[in-house]
């Protein structure tokens, strides 16, 4: 997320109740109050020093400047580089902000769908992203079925997104947001085949709506991240309610085929659907 972009951005330190012990081999570990050992930070001396440096008035280019003073004899841009992956690392564990980072890095709208609006989500959407995912007045609520629920949780989110490995779109109109579509980049996965996250809808949408949201996402996809995408795939629980009916209907009309259907693959019962779509 950080970048040159961001060199006049303050940052603000987080410590004041936070855990701090010196261990073995000059490095430090900090723990952010109310977090656990999983969310803990070790810096070594560099870090302790740009922590240091960090006085709630300084910004990111005047950080990097005392650090080149600091350490004459690194490169420059080896210092700056680490200095913007400890500012992840920091506000990751919380333990500093970098004030006005999110409003640069907000996404953009690619669509305009009678009076809603697709908006492609970028880094400093995260805190919306997170929200909406785990909005608990749901129309639908579709994952992949592969995938386990605790992927979804703020940490996991943010390295996807930070990682260029899972790509959000809202459906908003004014400042309602209608729902949310994720696809997960395939350039991890054997199969190298991006395939669809999740699908959450908030409120209620007519079918059409829903097809065009689903069409400008893929469109988007293909257009502005993965340009060598020969298909998404989309696998889910079927449970046979009105808004699954309308997605699957929405799956046909664009074009989607049905590759398989899984009988009672969850439990008895709970059967699972995939559909492939062909660029």
């Amino acid at each position: 997320m950080f970048d040159s972009k961001c060199k006049d951005c303050i940052v603000l330190k987080r410590i004041k109740n936070a855990f701090i012990r010196n261990e073995l081999k000059n490095s430090t570990i900090i723990i952010q109050n109310g977090k656990t050992y999983d969310d803990a930070i070790i810096i070594n001396e560099q870090g302790r020093q740009i922590l240091e440096f960090i006085d709630n008035r300084r910004t990111v280019k005047e950080i990097i400047d005392l650090m080149i003073q600091k350490y004459p004899e690194v490169g420059e841009n080896i210092i700056e580089n680490d200095v913007y992956s400890f500012l992840y690392e920091g506000e990751r564990r919380e333990i500093i902000k970098v004030k006005g980072v999110e409003e640069m890095y907000k996404g953009h709208s690619i669509k305009r769908i009678n009076d809603f609006d697709v908006y492609r989500c970028n880094e400093g959407d995260l805190k919306l992203i997170y929200k909406v995912l785990n909005n608990q007045e749901t129309i639908m609520d579709i994952k992949d079925y592969n995938t386990p629920e605790e992927l979804y949780n703020a940490i996991s989110i943010r390295a996807k997104v930070f990682m260029y490995m899972e790509d959000y779109y809202l459906l908003r109109r004014g400042e309602e947001i209608y729902g949310i579509i994720s696809i997960v980049n395939g350039k991890a996965y054997i199969n190298q085949t991006s395939f669809i996250g999740k699908i959450v809808i908030l409120k209620e949408l007519e079918q059409q709506i829903l097809k065009e949201f689903i069409c400008n996402v893929l469109i988007n996809y293909k257009k502005e991240v993965k340009k060598d995408s020969k298909k998404i795939r989309i696998s889910f629980e079927n449970k046979g309610q009105k808004m699954y009916k309308e997605l699957i209907q929405s799956l046909k009309e664009l074009s989607f085929v049905k590759v398989a259907e899984l009988k009672d693959e969850l439990t008895i019962g709970q059967d699972v659907i995939i559909y492939d779509y062909f660029y």
